[in-house]
């Protein structure tokens, strides 16, 4: 769900190069989609990508 709402928000200015589609599980496509957020979106990208590590158990 954040996956799609992340795309549909940034698309490609944040994952202009990152293909998800060849990763295999879930948490992975979350992990690669949440770090994107964090180094090349805004301060609301930032928040939903941080958002996402802390739900897949990465965050402190």
């Amino acid at each position: 769900m954040l996956i799609r709402i992340a795309t549909e928000r940034y698309g490609l200015r944040v994952f202009g190069n990152i293909d998800i589609e060849k990763l295999n599980d879930l948490p992975q496509k979350a992990r690669v989609v949440a770090n994107a957020l964090m180094e090349r979106g805004d301060a609301r990208a930032y928040a939903m990508g941080r958002g996402m590590i802390i739900q897949l158990g990465g965050g402190r």
